[in-house]
């Protein structure tokens, strides 16, 4: 209890193939505009 966790929730694998994704896409979102300041917007 309390630990934000879920029964039936799985965590993230963030292998490497995973890992280089998610930085794709967090790139692709800055060159978009989607983070204007420290934080991505809704859209990003």
């Amino acid at each position: 209890m309390g630990d934000g966790e879920g029964e039936g929730t799985e965590k993230a694998k963030w292998d490497d193939r995973n890992t280089k994704i998610f930085l794709k896409v967090c790139v692709e979102e800055v060159l978009a505009g989607n983070r204007p300041h420290s934080h991505f917007t809704k859209d990003g």
